[in-house]
Order: C-alpha cells, then structure tokens, then sequence
C-alpha cells in the first residue's frame, strides 16, 4: 500500500513531513485536507495525518519518526539536534496561534496570554539564531524544522529574521537544498 501524508501545502508541519517523505525515496501520496477533514479522519483533528497501510499517525514529530526509521535512519539523533528541534517547534506552535487567533481579532495587544506566546516566540528567535546551525550536504530534521518556520513566517507576514544572521544564514543554505526548495508553498 501507498503511503499517504493527509495535510495542507502551505503547513509547515506538512511541509517537513514531505520533505522526509521525499528523501526517503518510497512512492507515497498526498491528500490535500481542510478542517473539516483533519476533524472527520485525525483524532487529533489538525494536519498532517499520516496512513501506512494500518498505520496511522497524527503528529508531525512521529511521522517524521517513522518516515526516517522506514528509511534505516534515527530521527533527532542527538540531545543538540532535539533541543534545536523543540525550541523550534514551540516557536511554530506560539506563531501558528497567533496567527490563527488574529484572524478573529485577538493580537498580544488585547490579549495578556497572546502576548506571552509573541514573547514565546521572541526569545525562543533569539536562542535559535544563537544555536549552531550548520551542515555540510544534508540538514537533520532540527534545522529542516527551524527552516519550515522561518519559511512559513515569512509566508504569512508573521515576522521576518533579517536581524537574526544565523537563522538568515541557514535559510540561505536551504533555499540550495533541492528538497526543501520544492516543497516552498504555492505563491498566493
């Protein structure tokens, strides 16, 4: 059976797990979702949702587990690569919800919880920028994941890092990256 990765293209969870997936080299098949689907299908209800065969998934950080394991490798290998790839991913979550929640006019200005997730997303830029973020040909899923925010941010406004030169310099390196560089969201 086909393994199918169940998201949005413009979702930077999604985004990473179609990066593993394509790395991994293995037929598999993406299922554009909505809401209303990810509700229906994920107990979880939000994207991605991943089917293999029985198997299924619904956290980005465990299909990124079995995508690399299916491909005999180890996912967050290592205390630094773990470290840079939560931080990141408590970042995305703090960015996602604001986000979402201005679209109904809730900003960190009106709202003293939004204001500790901008501050959230503040610092943890901060620690990020100063974390060792190089590689030689191959980006480990830590700085795939700090490349699927700092791309998604971009995306839609949110914040950008031209004052953060190590996050700015890694996005330089990934943009040369043929996997990641593909799987950018459709322009608007």
């Amino acid at each position: 059976m086909t393994l199918q990765l169940f998201g949005s293209l413009t979702s930077p969870f999604v985004r990473h797990c179609r990066i593993a997936l394509l790395q991994l080299g293995h037929p598999w098949e993406f299922r554009e979702t909505d809401y209303g689907t990810s509700a229906k299908l994920s107990p979880a209800q939000r994207v991605p949702f991943f089917q293999d065969g029985e198997l299924t998934l619904t956290d980005s950080s465990v299909i990124l587990q079995a995508i690399r394991e299916k491909g005999g490798g180890r996912f967050l290998p290592g205390l630094a690569e773990a470290q840079r790839y939560h931080l990141a991913n408590c970042v995305l979550d703090s960015a996602v919800n604001l986000f979402l929640l201005a679209k109904n006019g809730r900003t960190p200005d009106n709202t003293p919880y939004l204001a500790r997730q901008q501050a959230r997303v503040d610092t943890g830029l901060e620690a990020l920028d100063t974390a060792d973020l190089s590689f030689d040909s191959t980006p480990d899923d830590s700085l795939l994941r700090i490349g699927c925010l700092v791309a998604w941010a971009v995306y839609r406004k949110r914040f950008t890092v031209e004052h953060h030169g190590g996050l700015t310099a890694l996005m330089q390196h990934l943009e040369n990256v043929d996997r990641f560089r593909e799987t950018a969201p459709p322009l608007a």
